[in-house]
């Protein structure tokens, strides 16, 4: 599906950007095959063998923590404030990445019983009494 999209957006990147002109330099190559595998592939890796590992429900909850590094990196490079709106952020994040692995441990499913020859209305009248 992706590739449909790619036809026309590289004839209009021909015709408005004009690559043809552009003057390739070394670092400029560089730059670009960096981008493309440290910034690009690298993290896209990551985040696949982390949905491999953990599941996709922990590996979407892992862009919380996107916020809480960037606040993080904030204050320490760039010597932006952190007051009492950052600090109640930043904690309501951390309870609710917390709350969500803990919770599930406390709770189990039970499991539903088999049933005999395709009886599903006793099936549904089971799984409504155990939701």
């Amino acid at each position: 599906m992706l590739w449909l999209s790619a036809i026309p957006l590289s004839a209009a990147s021909l015709l408005l950007d004009r690559p043809w002109s552009l003057h390739w330099t070394a670092a400029g190559i560089g730059s670009v095959l960096v981008l493309g595998t440290v910034c690009s592939a690298a993290p896209y890796v990551m985040y696949a063998t982390l949905v491999q590992r953990s599941g996709p429900v922990f590996t979407s909850l892992s862009g919380f923590i996107v916020p809480l590094v960037g606040v993080i990196l904030g204050v320490a490079f760039r010597g932006e404030p952190f007051g009492m709106r950052e600090s109640t952020a930043l904690a309501l994040v951390i309870v609710a990445l917390a709350v969500n692995e803990l919770i599930p441990r406390f709770t189990s499913r039970k499991a539903l019983p088999a049933t005999k020859g395709g009886n599903d209305t006793q099936h549904a009248k089971h799984i409504g009494a155990s939701l």
